[in-house]
């Protein structure tokens, strides 16, 4: 699916990567570090011609002198001009005569207004006044000078053979920036909801501004935001906007779409990617992206752990607002430990299970949850027993759904299943289930009907599993033999 276009994107003139590289040296400090090769209004040439052909034939739009098109998408025309009364250059942007009588095109562009007037941050476009004349509406917005998308950047760095001295860290204090905007616009009561590459311009000094408010939700403006009603580019959407129901929408829809943008900015690969919208809602609802490292192995540990952690598809588990993201990214800058914390080996279990959710593989799981469940209890003279019974309850889920399907689990059907997992994705809890499934599952067969509880011994040694039917079998764990 294209991504959708910015229509308030200025350009700038095109600099070619290597005249960039060669001013930048040595030097983090300093403007032009992200401009880059392609970086420019955004626009091809069958866009310029679609611009020529659509100019409106006066050059006054109620006090405003159109001086120059800047962009277009699909909602209007961006164009530079002069607020003639206080001869102010701005951005004015025009609605498309179409969208005139749209009530959806119209609401946005409402929208748009209020969220822009709320908000003055020097890390947003400012919307300085809106109105309509002669049968079209406008919005006058901030000039960015020489702007260009940070999508315009990120295309002229994957265009380079090598990323420049410094790439990793100027991202990171380019995000802690746009993060301290959104964090002023939540604290608004103001949600972007459609935070991606092609709606941050970035200034001649790197300065960088969130711009379209178009599908901003406002706290105090419920009309606005319909339940159910589809709003963001697939790309970069969170779990909350892809779900059919799109509910419990809040301020961390933003840090999970900010944290795609990251991943793209640092691996120059989209995090979550398909050919279909659908095919990008299941990867966003279902399949974590990979480490930023394994694609790109010069990325810092701590900065892909920050950027995984605002990736989190619970939205109880990423930072719980975007002070806290720039907090991390600001701890990284300065060589401080960062509060977030790689996913521990439970956690990535449980991920694990969820994106293979077969009925083989999730007895296979099952047999995990009984070995891990084993070792706490054998391990419970150097673990608190509030920690075990923590660890506990974060497997017991997983083992609960698995052991629904223990029945008639066939070990060439767990084979067949663990060896379909592609090698890429063969993290240590592939290899623990292949050395110790077979040996254990075949105990549950044992039963005539599911497996509804298991018990271990304090020291590990032994299991007992109790059916639905009443039976009960006391097996040892390591060899699979059954005692009693």
């Amino acid at each position: 699916m294209p991504e959708e276009r910015d229509i308030a994107a200025p350009g700038g003139d095109e600099s070619p990567l290597e005249d960039v590289l060669k001013k930048l040296g040595d030097h983090l400090e300093g403007g032009g570090f992200f401009q880059s090769a392609g970086a420019g209004t955004g626009s091809d040439p069958g866009e310029a011609a679609a611009d020529e052909a659509a100019v409106p034939t006066e050059t006054m739009i109620g006090g405003f002198k159109l001086i120059k098109p800047l962009g277009r998408g699909g909602m209007g025309q961006v164009w530079e001009a002069e607020e003639l009364a206080i001869g102010r250059r701005v951005a004015l942007k025009l609605l498309h005569p179409h969208i005139e009588f749209s009530t959806k095109g119209l609401d946005r562009f409402e929208r748009e207004a209020q969220a822009g007037g709320k908000l003055s941050h020097p890390g947003i476009v400012q919307v300085l006044s809106v109105g309509s004349a002669d049968n079209r509406h406008y919005m006058a917005q901030e000039l960015v000078e020489g702007s260009f998308t940070l999508a315009d950047s990120l295309s002229g760095f994957r265009e380079s053979d090598e990323l420049p001295k410094g790439y990793y860290r100027r991202m990171a204090a380019l995000f802690v920036r746009i993060g301290r905007a959104l964090s002023h616009a939540h604290e608004n009561g103001v949600i972007h909801r459609d935070i991606k590459p092609s709606n941050i311009l970035i200034g001649e000094d790197d300065q960088p501004k969130v711009a379209d408010f178009g599908l901003a939700l406002m706290e105090d403006s419920l009309s606005l935001s319909r339940t159910g009603e589809f709003m963001g580019t697939p790309f970069y959407m969170s779990p909350e906007q892809a779900a059919t129901k799109r509910m419990g929408i809040d301020h961390r829809t933003d840090v999970f779409s900010l944290g795609a943008t990251m991943y793209e900015a640092l691996t120059l690969t989209r995090p979550f990617n398909g050919d279909t919208s659908q095919q990008v809602f299941r990867q966003i609802l279902l399949i974590d992206p990979p480490d930023p490292k394994k694609l790109r192995s010069r990325v810092p540990d701590d900065l892909a752990v920050i950027c995984l952690k605002a990736l989190e598809k619970d939205a109880e588990r990423r930072y719980s607002t975007m002070a806290e993201l720039v907090e991390d990214l600001e701890r990284f800058l300065s060589d401080r430990p960062i509060l977030a914390k790689p996913p521990s080996g439970l956690q990535r279990a449980v991920k694990w299970v969820k994106r293979h959710p077969t009925q083989s593989v999730g007895g296979a799981v099952a047999s995990v949850a009984l070995v891990v469940i084993s070792g706490l209890y054998a391990n419970n003279l150097r673990l608190s027993e509030q920690l075990i019974s923590q660890q506990v309850r974060a497997l017991q889920a997983a083992y609960l759904t698995a052991a629904s399907h223990l029945a008639g689990v066939r070990l060439h059907s767990r084979r067949r299943s663990l060896d379909a997992i592609p090698v890429e994705e063969r993290g240590w809890e592939w290899g623990f289930l292949k050395l110790h499934t077979e040996a254990s599952l075949r105990n549950f067969r044992e039963h005539t009907y599911w497996v509804r509880c298991v018990a271990a011994s304090p020291d590990g040694e032994l299991v007992a599993s109790g059916s639905k039917d009443g039976s009960l079998f006391l097996w040892e764990r390591k060899n699979g033999e059954v005692q009693h």
